[in-house]
């Protein structure tokens, strides 16, 4: 009698074919994910509260750089000041955000006067002042394991390319350059003020919508914020300025008209009814920001009630 073969073959194989399978969609997954030193893209949608459109916004999370020596630089994200605070005409203000660890048993300095930015033109330029950074960095003494964090600005001219960031202390024999600096993922933006007003209609004439941006300081805005907008809504028959009767009314959507903005939340979410014999309502349109550098006299907002 012949010796028969094992039928074992037939599940052996499946099982492999399973294990490549998932192996390939962890891989896969992985990739996705981005890998340490890589840029990556995550992509986020913002769904218009009632019916509005969806917009979608792509967020880059910026690659990194670095250089060791006695002290060691960490370049984690570029930021781009177009805007006329800080930036006049002809010019660009580069932001750095830098983490600075000592490797040295003997303390060395930190101070942004040390850093020097060198172009592609292999032009140099010093630190300056710019009012969209929000955190300057510190000074300290930095030995071995001890770390700090901050950002520095550079303003070059539009004919030039930021190269590389040199961090120099002669004196002490600290010379750490960075090359390869994060390409920019975050833009600065300045809002000057806030307005909302109604789509033609006559139900709401009745009504009078204000807009006002909260938590104003500088009026900068990074592309990754949203900026809370305050809509405050009140019946004109409150004051007494109509005498008759109104209907009540329903806020059903809004929108951004300002060109390159967008709404990321609205809370409380709409429709919300505002009665003609009641009080005050507001709502906060969060508006996300787009991924250039603007100068902004108004970000004006549209109610419709249909």
């Amino acid at each position: 009698m012949e010796n028969q073969k094992p039928k074992s073959h037939g599940l052996l194989s499946a099982a492999i074919i399973i294990v490549v399978v998932i192996g390939a969609s962890l891989i896969g997954g992985y990739v996705l994910k981005g890998t340490p030193g890589t840029p990556s893209t995550s992509t986020t949608t913002s769904q218009l509260q009632a019916g509005g459109s969806s917009t979608q916004r792509v967020s880059t999370v910026a690659s990194t750089a670095s250089a060791s020596g006695p002290v060691s630089i960490l370049v984690t994200r570029t930021t781009v000041d177009n805007t006329t605070t800080d930036s006049p005409t002809g010019s660009t203000v580069y932001i750095y955000d830098v983490t600075l660890t000592g490797n040295d048993t003997v303390g060395h300095p930190v101070d942004g006067s040390y850093f020097n930015l060198i172009g592609s033109s292999n032009a140099g330029y010093e630190t300056t002042p710019d009012k969209a950074v929000r955190m300057a960095l510190p000074n300290a003494t930095l030995s071995t394991g001890q770390q700090v964090a901050g950002q520095v600005a550079f303003q070059v001219p539009n004919g030039d390319q930021p190269a590389k960031l040199e961090y120099r202390i002669p004196s002490q024999g600290v010379d750490v350059t960075v090359a390869n600096l994060p390409h920019p993922s975050r833009w600065v933006s300045s809002i000057a003020a806030a307005k909302a007003t109604w789509q033609p209609d006559s139900v709401n004439s009745n009504y009078f919508v204000s807009a006002v941006i909260q938590n104003q300081s500088s009026g900068l805005y990074y592309s990754t914020d949203t900026i809370p907008v305050k809509v405050e809504i009140t019946p004109y028959n409150t004051d007494d300025i109509v005498t008759e009767a109104i209907p009540d009314l329903a806020v059903k959507s809004a929108i951004v008209s300002t060109v390159g903005f967008s709404i990321a939340s609205i809370s409380p979410p709409l429709p919300v009814t505002v009665a003609s014999n009641g009080n005050e309502v507001d709502f906060i349109v969060y508006v996300a920001l787009p991924h250039v550098s603007l100068t902004v006299g108004s970000l004006d907002l549209t109610l419709t009630t249909s």
